[in-house]
């Protein structure tokens, strides 16, 4: 065993060192997560993450949840390593969560005997694919995951049998290269220059507590919308209109009142906020030359201002999506064409083109996004996915 290293049935296992993650004490039933001298009374819960049939996977089947971690704790990990762009959405209500102390967690919800999973694991890329292994062989029900990166798709096909299959795509700014010159960039200009004609002033305002008003901004918003009376859940974090640790809130005002918002969420990186994804956007539909653009060109300029690396515009859902090198990754066929026929004939409850449309005018660089399933026709998880995100 080397110095400074936890060790379980003789294999070296990696701590990460941060006290606010791996010296809190969890107990559940007769185990304690510090390490002891005897091994066989007082185990250390991160020497179990590497014994498959270990710990966590006895731990599950006698309890109904494998949740160890307090908020905090799972806070620590995101700002470590939560740096996909729905990482944040991990935290959100209802969720539940497969924890490995000293390596990371997992963000899912359960529906209709389906365990969905949202996103990529919370965890370093060096242990993506051991946590993996676990949560499947420690989910006694059919296991689905949503909106994850090329990378989890990948591990998932070729070490664990799952059907990954594209999705949509994500779009990312460089902000380093962001500039509103240009041809492509007209539309952004034009907004800029109605808003101040119309005397809208866009500012970033955290302390922000007139929450009935962006009650009535959201709800107005949700008229316009195909999908009228049901905001998107889950693939969205649902808004809170207090102050949030990490998120940037902009505001449109005319006459000092509210007329938009826009929330962006944190990307991390090694404890350090690397970018943002605009998570949340409601404005007053009566703003005819895209007020929508005007915010996101203020807020942008002035994250790059800041040094902010990047922007990912999140989720284009179910764009036809060209991705290479697919012999890595097993697809279900099945999906493919569903995916095809609800882009081509869903508009009526979505707005797909619509967001697809909207994203395209930014110029922003795209790469896909999947989901993942252990079966090749997963009818049952695709509706039990509607259903969490409140589509049905």
């Amino acid at each position: 065993m080397n110095a400074g290293n936890l060790q379980y049935k003789g294999v070296d296992l990696p701590v990460i060192k941060n006290t606010a993650i791996d010296r809190q004490t969890v107990t559940i039933g007769s185990y304690d997560n510090h390490a002891q001298t005897n091994h066989h009374n007082s185990l250390d819960l991160q020497y179990e993450l590497q014994a498959q049939g270990g710990f966590l996977k006895e731990l599950s089947s006698k309890q109904s949840s494998t949740e160890l971690f307090t908020k905090a704790q799972r806070l620590a990990y995101l700002e470590k390593y939560g740096g996909h762009c729905m990482s944040s959405s991990t935290l959100q209500p209802n969720m539940r969560f497969f924890d490995c102390p000293g390596v990371g967690y997992i963000a899912y919800q359960d529906k209709w005997g389906e365990r969905i999973v949202l996103s990529d694991p919370i965890a370093a890329p060096e242990h993506q694919s051991k946590i993996l292994e676990l949560f499947i062989a420690c989910s006694h029900k059919p296991v689905s995951f949503v909106h994850i990166s090329k990378t989890t798709a990948e591990i998932l096909s070729q070490k664990l049998g799952f059907f990954s299959t594209a999705m949509g795509h994500e779009n990312e700014i460089q902000l380093s290269g962001w500039k509103l010159s240009g041809k492509k960039k007209q539309i952004f200009r034009t907004a800029l220059n109605q808003a101040q004609k119309q005397q809208i002033e866009i500012r970033e305002n955290p302390s922000e507590t007139a929450t009935a008003t962006l009650s009535n901004v959201s709800e107005q918003w949700l008229q316009t919308r195909n999908c009228k009376q049901k905001h998107i859940e889950f693939l969205i974090r649902p808004e809170t209109l207090t102050d949030e640790s990490h998120v940037r809130k902009f505001y449109a005002y005319q006459n000092n009142q509210i007329i938009a918002f826009i929330y962006f969420d944190p990307i991390y990186r090694e404890n350090k906020i690397i970018g943002y994804v605009p998570n949340i956007s409601r404005a007053n539909q009566s703003f005819k030359q895209g007020l929508f653009y005007a915010m996101m060109a203020t807020a942008l300029q002035q994250f790059k201002e800041e040094g902010v690396e990047i922007i990912n515009l999140g989720l284009t859902p179910l764009v036809p999506t060209k991705v290479s090198d697919s012999n890595n990754i097993k697809s279900s066929k099945w999906l493919e064409r569903l995916f095809k026929l609800t882009y081509r004939f869903g508009q009526s409850f979505y707005n797909f083109s619509g967001i697809h449309f909207t994203k395209s005018r930014f110029r922003a660089q795209s790469h896909p996004c999947y989901v993942a399933s252990n079966k090749r026709i997963p009818m049952k998880a695709f509706l039990a996915c509607l259903r969490l995100c409140n589509v049905i």
